[in-house]
């Protein structure tokens, strides 16, 4: 949540300055529990003359062990720089969590070399050297206007969403994987396997992002620039469509139709009248009114809870008051 209204706040500070140089961005992870016995002033002191510098910073606290790799690997593409403050655990987790995506990046655009176009940085054209390869269209193209990249990739996308939606809701595994999700101590103290589950997560995680990019490049419809120097930023879109989509599977199939829909349409916007990042400006301001439903909702229902808590204590004082009323009745 508060990634998103950071984000929204970074579009507005854009906006505002369009007509000024681009600032460079720095990504601070801040490890609060490192040097709790020394002052805090000179963190303070050094954001402020980044700040003054000319960056955008945005500064992102730790809270358990793996917290600063997981956020250098997740947002530290979209950033000119990372910084790491605290102990040397913060140090080493930040650069293994960005040197993973580094490796990873550049290790794809060295194995897809051999098929790269002589002419271009960008892989061969699928459908014109091998056609066989490309995933069928089963004739679903006629429903959406011929369009020749709509095929198979559609209902096995959906058909992996209801799997999923099943494992999760339906079976011991997928509470377990959810338990673990929301609070790995508990779920350890409760008997479960959470080491196990946090790796199962993230093999499970990695295989679906694999067949999704196996499900984009087999259309036919995209193409691999072996040129790439920073990671996709489909990570960040895909988080975006969970949250937009309750974090339920199959409402996140149209959470992804519907943020796409808004990606897409913002190439076609009037640039002499909009900035690029318009469409990503709209994602943004939906997500976050809709954590703030999500907000009040939970405000309404502890409102609610607190104020039924109340009735049924004046209904059960006013009951044990009738009780001893009639009690001194009888006696008279």
């Amino acid at each position: 949540m508060l990634y998103y209204f950071n984000r929204l706040l970074t579009f507005i500070i854009i906006f505002g300055g369009m007509d000024m140089e681009p600032q460079k961005k720095l990504l601070m992870i801040v490890n609060p529990r490192a040097g709790r016995s020394k002052p805090r002033g000179p963190l303070y002191d050094a954001a402020a003359a980044l700040c003054d510098a000319g960056y955008l910073l945005r500064i992102r606290r730790t809270t358990a062990a793996g917290d600063a790799a997981r956020i250098a690997a997740q947002e530290g593409g979209d950033y000119d720089t990372v910084v790491a403050v605290g102990g040397d655990g913060t140090l080493n987790e930040v650069i293994s969590g960005i040197m993973l995506n580094w490796i990873v990046l550049y290790l794809t655009n060295m194995l897809l070399t051999t098929v790269k176009e002589a002419a271009s940085p960008y892989t061969i054209v699928l459908a014109n050297n091998n056609p066989s390869a490309v995933l069928p269209s089963l004739g679903l193209g006629a429903l959406f206007n011929k369009n020749q990249y709509v095929g198979l990739a559609i209902p096995l996308s959906i058909v992996m969403a209801i799997l999923i939606w099943i494992v999760l809701d339906k079976t011991r595994f997928g509470y377990e994987l959810k338990a673990t999700g929301f609070n790995r101590n508990a779920a350890k103290y409760c008997g479960m396997a959470e080491k196990r589950n946090v790796i199962l997560s993230l093999v499970i995680s990695g295989a679906l992002a694999g067949m999704g990019a196996a499900l984009l490049y087999l259309t036919g419809y995209e193409q691999w620039q072996c040129s790439t120097s920073s990671v996709p930023a489909m990570g960040f879109n895909g988080i975006a469509a969970a949250f937009l989509g309750g974090l339920n599977p199959l409402g996140t199939v149209l959470a992804s139709f519907f943020i796409q829909h808004i990606t897409a349409g913002g190439a076609y916007v009037d640039k002499s009248l909009y900035c690029a990042q318009i469409s990503d400006l709209i994602s943004s301001i939906i997500i976050y009114l809709c954590g703030f439903v999500l907000f009040m909702k939970h405000v309404m229902n502890s409102s609610i809870a607190k104020r039924e808590e109340k009735a049924a204590l004046k209904a059960k004082a006013a009951a044990e008051q009738d009780a001893a009323n009639g009690k001194g009745g009888d006696q008279a």
